[in-house]
């Protein structure tokens, strides 16, 4: 795997903070969205809609 050329890369986003705001707005939407995924997951588990099943570690 390569990643790219750190100068290259830097140059091309540039000075302004825009990408930065971007990028944190995404991941605090992002783990939003997960821990309503989660809730609604757990309610249909409680109500009995899904069923999950518990593996235990030896």
């Amino acid at each position: 795997m390569r990643s790219g050329d750190a100068a290259l890369i830097a140059g091309y986003m540039g000075s302004s903070s825009l990408f930065d705001n971007a990028i944190c707005e995404f991941a605090v939407e992002y783990s939003d969205q997960n821990q309503r995924d989660y809730r609604t997951f757990v309610k249909a588990v409680r109500e009995g809609r899904l069923e999950a099943q518990v593996e235990e570690n030896p």
